[in-house]
């Protein structure tokens, strides 16, 4: 008897280990990976064409900041992104967002990514205070690239749940 139990608590330990071994070993969470950090690139660098590449044309994006909840990529946040772009083109202020994820559920050509998002700003020399926000993604890859087609943002999140998701 005393040796089940060993073996079933060996077993659990190995599951425990093994699950985040597995993860990183995971081709598809590599390429979520490489995703969420050209997203961050395109942010940090005034992107713009580079941020609509990352949405699937008929995306959409689901803000409480947003003046319509659900709004389509290509009218209210395209507008929103430029007017931002536009600022950290000219030197004026530097945006960075960082991700952090909680649930990772895929298959090869859709991807369920659930987490939060810290966004820090530095504007005129002054770093702005960090704002953290739930990020709840649905993507799809089509011809070997993923896209954003559906994303929610809830932009109440505290750095304490940050701190959490490490």
């Amino acid at each position: 008897m005393l040796t089940r139990q060993i073996c079933h608590c060996l077993l659990a330990i190995s599951l425990l280990v093994a699950s985040p071994l597995a993860a990183q070993d995971d081709p598809v969470i590599a390429e979520l990976d490489a995703f969420w950090a050209e997203v961050s690139r395109t942010v940090a660098e005034g992107d713009f064409e580079g941020m609509v590449a990352m949405n699937h044309p008929d995306g959409i994006w689901v803000s409480a900041l947003a003046s319509n909840p659900a709004t389509r990529l290509q009218a209210e946040w395209l507008a929103a992104a430029a007017e931002d772009v536009a600022r950290t083109r000219a030197g004026e202020q530097s945006p960075r967002v960082e991700f952090r994820f909680s649930s990772r559920v895929h298959d090869a050509t859709t991807a369920h990514e659930v987490g939060m998002v810290r966004f820090t700003n530095t504007r005129g020399g002054v770093r702005m205070e960090d704002v953290y926000g739930l990020l709840d993604s649905y993507l799809v890859k089509k011809d070997g690239r993923w896209t954003i087609l559906v994303e929610i943002q809830r932009w109440d999140m505290t750095k304490a749940e940050w701190d959490a998701l490490r």
